[in-house]
């Protein structure tokens, strides 16, 4: 009988001990998913932030101080991340590609009226490709 009562106190034993476990790796699994979520949610706000500066100028009318202005945002973000082409962003004027907004000064076309045509992104869902017209 003592041997009996030992063996079920040694299985209650072991039972509680694989519930506290069994409670113990849910508890880490969930502390994970939630640091994943945090960490898409984070990914998805720098997205949204990064997309935002250049969505801004996807517009049926934009006059030439506000293409210079985008353009200069273009020429500065392909610097800071020259070394990541996931964030190069290529920008077209009149089906030309532009690397600078000295050539609009120069034409004095900042008078003049456009409007963004296009707008691309690449698979990460970045801005990669913006294609600017001109009305006149």
């Amino acid at each position: 009988m003592e041997n009996a009562s030992k063996a079920l106190l040694i299985a209650g034993g072991i039972l509680i001990a694989l519930i506290i476990i069994s409670m113990l790796i849910l508890m880490f699994s969930r502390i994970a998913n939630i640091k994943k979520n945090q960490e898409e949610q984070t990914k998805i706000e720098q997205l949204s932030a990064f997309n935002a500066q250049f969505e801004a100028y996807n517009k049926k009318l934009m006059y030439g101080v506000d293409v210079i202005t985008l353009i200069n945002k273009v020429v500065e973000n392909n610097k800071k991340y020259s070394s990541n082409e996931d964030y190069k962003i290529v920008i077209t004027l009149n089906g030309s590609e532009i690397t600078s907004s000295n050539s609009l000064i120069d034409n004095e076309q900042e008078k003049y009226l456009f409007k963004c045509n296009k707008m691309e992104y690449n698979e990460y869902g970045r801005v990669c490709k913006i294609e600017i017209v001109s009305y006149n």
